[in-house]
Order: structure tokens, then sequence, then C-alpha cells
């Protein structure tokens, strides 16, 4: 017997879908990563980093990785986007867990081992170190990026933001 969606409609009456509904968000395999992005996942390959193929999606259409590594022997995970100009977005989480020294020790490190924001670097690794590990979000600007942490019950989260977001290059990217 053929199963029935309802009283006179068959599963072998409805047409197999050719295409995906409309309106629902998309996610796809991205075949050319731009030069500044190489050069970040070959320093963060050393630093024992490791990073799965990205994805086009949402919320921007550019390309996204998800990454994780250990540092100082704490789980680190990061997830960042970037386009042509460099990278737009970077957030890095530790578990909440981890004591502010040692926080602040991961996110250095990953920011030495992050070949963009050159220019504006030791403002990004002064500002992280002189955070005191309280729980919230504090935030600040630097020329070229938004900066902030986030510590809650479960991570304790560094987030990068290329500013303006669009229409210029990221401050010490190759481009």
């Amino acid at each position: 017997a053929t199963p029935t969606i309802g009283a006179n409609q068959s599963v072998s009456g409805f047409p197999t879908p050719t295409m995906r509904p409309s309106g629902l968000p998309t996610v796809e395999p991205f075949t050319s990563i731009p030069p500044s992005v190489s050069a970040i996942l070959d320093s963060w390959r050393t630093a024992g980093i490791s990073c799965g193929e990205p994805n086009v999606g949402m919320p921007e259409n550019e390309p996204q990785w998800i990454c994780q590594g250990t540092l100082r022997g704490i789980r680190i995970n990061i997830a960042f986007m970037a386009d042509n100009a460099g990278v737009m977005d970077l957030e890095a989480q530790v578990p909440s867990a981890t004591d502010a020294k040692t926080a602040k020790g991961v996110f250095d490190d990953l920011m030495v081992a992050t070949p963009v924001f050159s220019t504006v670097m030791p403002a990004i690794q002064q500002w992280i170190q002189g955070w005191n590990g309280s729980s919230g979000l504090v935030s600040t600007d630097v020329p070229g990026a938004h900066v902030s942490i986030e510590s809650d019950a479960t991570w304790i989260t560094v987030t990068l933001a290329r500013a303006p977001r669009f229409g210029s290059p990221t401050p010490g990217s190759s481009v």
C-alpha cells in the first residue's frame, strides 16, 4: 500500500523537489580562498589550530570558517568570516572555567598567530591584557576594528570586527 499524507493524497503524488524552497538560508561550499585568509590558515595550522572547509552562507554570503585547536593546553573554538578585503569578523572562545590570566594568554597567542589587523594588533593585545576577568560584555574601538570580550556561564569570547565592515581592507592584511 502507498503511504498517504492526507485523506486523498499519497506520497507518490508529490513531485520530487529539485531546488531548495525559497526563503530558506543556504550554505554552500566555497572554492576560492582569499590570499589574506590563506596566510591566517597557514599560521594557525603552525600554531595548532585546524579549520574546516569554508562555507558561504548566512548572514553575509561571504566565506566562513569554523576552527578548533589547543593553545596553552586550553581548547579554543574560532569562527571567522572574510571577503576579498580580508577578515570581516573573528570570534574566539575558551571555556568559562578558564581563569582570566590563562584566557588572556590564549587570546594573546591567537593574536600573535593571526597575520591581520597588524597595524593595530599592539593596541588590541594591550586591551585584551587589560581585561580584568569580569563577567558580561566589554568592548572598545581601535582604528579599523571593534574589539570585545564577553564572559558568561559557558564561554569567554573575544570578537574582532573590521570597521567599517564593508568597503575597506582589514588593517594590516596582505590585500
